[in-house]
């Protein structure tokens, strides 16, 4: 997998660990390259974490379920039933946003 991702982008291996394996993280998988001459990082994810805009997707799905759950409430106050699990949703959501 590796060298079909540095042949696709023509990247060279690049300083240690040239001759040996890359560098592991707990997420990722790290190589020292050179693309068109300059170094550079080729870095591949493995968790959700890892991935570029994780925490935008994650701040975006926390904000709609705030919203969503603050409507919840709202619908449900209207119609004089018990909201509670829709607040205690948009509270959690409202936490987690603030973290």
């Amino acid at each position: 997998m590796l060298s079909e991702i540095t042949h696709r982008w023509g990247l060279t291996a690049d300083g240690p660990p040239r001759d040996g394996p890359p560098q592991h993280t707990p997420g990722s998988l790290l190589l020292p390259v050179l693309w068109r001459g300059q170094r550079a990082m080729l870095k591949i994810a493995h968790n959700a974490e890892e991935l570029p805009g994780f925490d935008l997707q994650r701040q975006h799905l926390l904000q709609w379920t705030l919203a969503w759950s603050g409507l919840s409430f709202a619908w449900h106050a209207e119609d004089g039933t018990p909201g509670e699990t829709a607040l205690r949703v948009a509270t959690l959501a409202a936490a987690a946003l603030h973290c």
